[in-house]
Formats: structure tokens, C-alpha cells, sequence
């Protein structure tokens, strides 16, 4: 069994220290303007080399300046991740090691609210409002926004920055499958660790510069004499100065977890770039047309929950009986009936998926004819003119897993039994118990059962015949 551990950055308490030296300067201190760009976009990869597997996180970090003070040059900028994750499995022969260790996460205090960040020209922070776990980027690249707003050398000098900060493991969060309540002990467990940055002006061309940064990280705890958990890494990247930000980023770093009779390395490498004109479009297009896909998905989501909730009565009217249900007692209970009692005369078919094989996911009664004939995911299966539904057939294996429909021919008086078809099979009925409901002149107007992720039961409403009058000769 594999546990997948993380690491994160828990909070950064501590001394940062600025340290000036002896160094290559740039006319202008290198300061965030972010002229003439309301919204930076980066494409970004990081690729996570664990022992077992590859992990390369891919896709886009963007940041929305929301405002620039002129006094005093601070940018209040909201930011957005979205990455993909492409695992390429690399099992060591044999596993005789068993679980590999993995980094844990670097993180800070667990806060809400639409992520937003204000920094100094510079790249102090003055303020931010998010920085759970979920604003984390892995191999322990620390914070979203963090990423492409590192901070810049002041007054034209290099510096040194140096934090006391927390890294932290949530073993129930952080491992899969989890362990047995008996194994679990302490769910989370805390290292302090010293970290250091150092970033070193470059070369030099008429609207950029290079910045070298090399990165050291190693925890208080040891083992042996040897940090429980170090990482080293270097690159660079090239601010714009034209533009007031960072261009591009290229970054590798190697994180080491020391273990009693293991230690497990960790390559990560991250490679980074602000979007073309051409592709800034592109990707807000895609933008545009991916919110208008879920807009319309929701839109849809809604008219059928509204479809499938528009018949539904909390108990069983006078003048109905039912048959038997077949399946099983999962989900909760449900009767569909039309307000005026019409018949049924098909159904809106959903498969589902269940225990590997596919099942009935819904099977919605239909008692007019649908304006939306192929309705997405679904399939619509309606009596030919002049019939309607007379019963069902019900293959069971976990809980109501297929079915064929039962039509009959209508009559003034009630249906025709012997005048009959049988729809095609419908979910799964292969090594499973087939029962019939109804099917021997029946009025079928409704259906009644047990919902939940799938459908779980299903039985039909019948119409109470009437009684011929006591005078009726």
C-alpha cells in the first residue's frame, strides 16, 4: 500500500533578515509595476520526480491587479491556479522499501475569502487573505502568488532572507488508503526549519535582468547527522523591466527526507512563463467559453433536477395501489405520480455505474411527451402512439440494475394486455434476477422506490380499477 505523504509550509514566523553585498547593480532598483497589465497570466510546470511515480503539474497562474496605490506603490492583486496533474508511475523492482516518504507541506494559517494579496514595490507582503492547503503548489514550491512575485533585490543590491518556519504532515490528509484507527496515532506531526534565500543580480539587457536564486531549507530535527528533511535549489528568473514584473522562471531544487535506514531525493523542477499577447487572448477565450459551458451545465443541472422532483408526492394518493419493489434499501424513498393521474407512456432513461458494472442511474416516469427528446447523458424511451406503459421487468444483482419496459395498447376503458410490446434492455442484466412488475392489464401512473446516487429500488403506482355500482345491473 502506498501513502501519499505531503509536505507543507506550515507558518513563517520568525527573523527575515536582509543582508547587502559586494555585487553587479542595476540602474533602476527592480520594482513591481505591472505597467500597462490588468492581468499577468503565466503558463507553468512542475514536474514532482517521487521514487514511485512522476507527478508533472502543468496549466496556468494569474494574477488580476486590482488597484495600485500611487502613494506609495503597493498592488492589491487577486490570483488563480489552475493545474492538471499527469501521473507517470515508476514503481522501484521488487518495492522493498514498501511506502516511500514524501515531502511535507509548507503552510501557513488557514484563512478565507476571494483570494487577494498586497505587496510593496518590492515584493514585501503587506497583507493576504488565503493560504490554506488548497493555495499550495506542490513539491514544496510553497504559495500560489509566491511563485511569480518573488521578492526583488532592494536598492540595487542582492540580499539574503532568512525565516524560521513550521512544516507539517497530516497523515489522515496526507496518506492513501488511510490506516486503521489502531495504527493512526498523532494525525499531524511539526518540524521547525531554517530557511534561506538568496537571489544575485545577473546579466543585464535593455528591458530585463537576471536573477539568480539559490534556495536552502534543512529542519531542527535530525537524523543521524543529517536533517530530517532538507532542500536545496537554484535558478533564476528574469524581471521585466519595463513592465514591472517578472518575464519568465526557470528553478530545480532537490528535496531530501532522511529516514532511519532510508533516505528518499526528491528533483523538482519548475519552468515558467508570462503569456504572449496572441496567447493571453487565446486564454481568455478559453476562460470565456469554459464559464459559459458551466453556466449552461448548471442551467441544465437545474431543469432536470425541477424534471425529476415535478411529480414527486409524499405519500401515496387515494385510489392508488403498488407493486412489489425490487432492489435494494439504499438511497431514500420516492413516489412520482402526475397531478391528473395521467399514465405512463415512457421513461427518461440515466445509466449509472455501481460495484464495476454499469447500473440505473435514473429512471425518470414520463407522462407527456418531452420537449427535449435527447437530453445529454440520457436516453428517452417513449410508447409508440396509442400505448402506453403496462409494467416493467427488473434485473436485480446490488439493487435495481436494469430493465425492459412493458408497453400495451390503450384502450377507452383501460389497457389491452395481450396487445403488447417489450423495449430493449436497458443497465445490466447479465447473472442477475429478473422480476415483472405489472404487465397483465395494469394502469401504470407512477412509480415509486428508493434514489440516491443511483437508482436503488423501483416499483410502479397502479390505478385502483373502479368498482362497478351497486345498482348496475
Amino acid at each position: 500500500m502506498r501513502a501519499f505523504m505531503r509536505i507543507r509550509l506550515l507558518i513563517c514566523v520568525a527573523v527575515c533578515t536582509v543582508i547587502g553585498f559586494s555585487a553587479r547593480t542595476v540602474a533602476e532598483p527592480l520594482r513591481y509595476r505591472f505597467k500597462d497589465t490588468p492581468q499577468a497570466v503565466y503558463a507553468v510546470s512542475i514536474t514532482v520526480e517521487l521514487p514511485d511515480e512522476v507527478d508533472t503539474h502543468t496549466g496556468h497562474i494569474s494574477y488580476t491587479i486590482n488597484s495600485v496605490d500611487p502613494a506609495t506603490g503597493q498592488i492589491t492583486l487577486g490570483y488563480a491556479k489552475s493545474l492538471r496533474v499527469d501521473r507517470k508511475m515508476n514503481q522501484p523492482d521488487n518495492n522493498r522499501f514498501g511506502a516511500f516518504p514524501r515531502p511535507p507541506r509548507m503552510g501557513f494559517p488557514v484563512m478565507s475569502g476571494t483570494p487577494e494579496v498586497v505587496i510593496d514595490p518590492q515584493g514585501t507582503v503587506i497583507r493576504m487573505n488565503r493560504a490554506g492547503d488548497e493555495d499550495q503548489l506542490p513539491g514544496m514550491m510553497g504559495l500560489v502568488w509566491e511563485l511569480m512575485l518573488p521578492q526583488l533585490p532592494p536598492d540595487q543590491q542582492p540580499f539574503k532572507s532568512e525565516k524560521a518556519i513550521t512544516l507539517y504532515t497530516n497523515h489522515q490528509q496526507d496518506s492513501w488508503p488511510p490506516a486503521p484507527p489502531w495504527e493512526r496515532g498523532d494525525e499531524r506531526t511539526d518540524r521547525m526549519a531554517h530557511e534561506t534565500i538568496t537571489e544575485t543580480i545577473g546579466a543585464q539587457t535593455a528591458d530585463g535582468v537576471t536573477v539568480a536564486k539559490q534556495y536552502e531549507l534543512a529542519t531542527e530535527e535530525k537524523v543521524g547527522d543529517q536533517p530530517a528533511l532538507k532542500a536545496s535549489g537554484d535558478g533564476k528568473f528574469v524581471f521585466d523591466t519595463q513592465l514591472g514584473l517578472v518575464r519568465s522562471m526557470d528553478y530545480h531544487q532537490t528535496i531530501e527526507i532522511n529516514q532511519k535506514n532510508m533516505t528518499v531525493k526528491v528533483p523538482v523542477t519548475v519552468t515558467a512563463r508570462l503569456l504572449n499577447a496572441d496567447e493571453l487572448a487565446k486564454f481568455k477565450a478559453d476562460q470565456a467559453a469554459s464559464q459559459a459551458k458551466m453556466k449552461d451545465d448548471l442551467a441544465k443541472m437545474q431543469a432536470r433536477n425541477a424534471l425529476e422532483h415535478a411529480n414527486e408526492v409524499r405519500d401515496l394518493p387515494a385510489g392508488c395501489t403498488k407493486t412489489e419493489m425490487v432492489g435494494g434499501n439504499g438511497g431514500g424513498p420516492y413516489i412520482k405520480i402526475h397531478k391528473d393521474r395521467l399514465p405512463v407512456i415512457g421513461f427518461t432513461i440515466r445509466i449509472g455505474n455501481w460495484a464495476g458494472h454499469p447500473t440505473i442511474g435514473h429512471a425518470e416516469p414520463l407522462f407527456e411527451k418531452p420537449a427535449d427528446m435527447h437530453p445529454d447523458g440520457a436516453t428517452v424511451v417513449l410508447a409508440k402512439d396509442g400505448y402506453v406503459v403496462g409494467g416493467l421487468i427488473v434485473y436485480k444483482k446490488d439493487g435495481a440494475d436494469g430493465l425492459k419496459i412493458i408497453f400495451v395498447k390503450k384502450t377507452p376503458t383501460g389497457v389491452d394486455a395481450k396487445d403488447r410490446y417489450t423495449s430493449n434492455a436497458y443497465g445490466y442484466i447479465e447473472n442477475t434476477t429478473m422480476t415483472q412488475l405489472a404487465g397483465k392489464g395494469e394502469q401504470v401512473i407512477g412509480t415509486f422506490g428508493r434514489q440516491g446516487l443511483n437508482m436503488d429500488a423501483i416499483g410502479l403506482v397502479l390505478a385502483v380499477p373502479d368498482l362497478p355500482s351497486s345498482d348496475a345491473k
